[in-house]
């Protein structure tokens, strides 16, 4: 979720194979990926998500490959474990899991099936840029040449974005064009609009009381920790 999320999983092959746990938890990992690249391709291939997260999603994967290369290079061929691991931690990724994933997709889901296609379009957005955060995540973390400054780049990029898009939403959950929707009932659109308030509430804690504050400066230290290890 923009957090450290697979620091558990980021143990060097070596290990990997010693701990039947590491692979058995990477077997999981790589098959909720996979059904979330599923997802993602619905989208694309309906049509739904906007060419401006499109361009957005490819400006970045090529942004943060340029500031890998060449401001913020790996200083070590070895993966090293993320900063936060306790419990706490552990159930505030879980929880922005559910909250920010999954909330959302059974929102889309449901407007689909009832044939409201004007409100998947606007949930889509800030769904798509959840997802295609999750693949940038899940490739960058799990290879060593990406440093720990992307770790942190990765998911303040995408959630600054994101913010703009949940906001689209939840206007249009507000406004008069999808209370007097006829395809939603009442208590539908009650439903859309209390998703749309968590995602705001949820992401810009997100950004402005974790990532920004907590997690970039931790990523620094770190990463500046591991440059003077290397260079002695």
């Amino acid at each position: 979720m923009g957090m450290d999320e697979r620091s558990s999983d980021d143990a060097p092959a070596s290990n990997e194979r010693k701990n039947p746990n590491t692979r058995s938890s990477r077997s999981v990992l790589i098959c909720k990926h996979m059904v979330l690249v599923s997802c993602t391709l619905i989208f694309l291939a309906a049509g739904w998500v906007p060419r401006e997260d499109i361009l957005f999603a490819i400006f970045t994967s090529i942004y943060i490959e340029f500031m890998n290369r060449k401001i913020f290079p790996a200083v070590s061929s070895s993966l090293f474990p993320g900063m936060f691991r306790g419990r706490i931690f552990k159930v505030y990724l879980q929880s922005a899991f559910v909250l920010g994933m999954i909330l959302p997709l059974v929102y889309v889901i449901g407007a689909f099936v009832q044939g409201d296609l004007t409100a998947v379009k606007e949930a889509v957005p800030s769904l798509f840029l959840i997802l295609v955060q999750t693949h940038s995540e899940f490739y960058t973390y799990l290879r060593p040449k990406y440093s720990l400054m992307i770790r942190a780049l990765v998911p303040i990029m995408y959630n600054t974005r994101r913010i703009f898009t949940i906001w689209r939403w939840t206007l249009f959950l507000f406004s008069s064009e999808a209370v007097d929707s006829a395809f939603s009932s009442e208590g539908w659109n009650r439903f859309g609009q209390v998703v749309a308030v968590i995602q705001v509430i949820l992401w810009n804690y997100n950004l402005f009381a974790f990532l920004l504050p907590i997690f970039l400066p931790g990523m620094i230290r770190q990463y500046h920790e591991v440059e003077q290890k290397v260079l002695r």
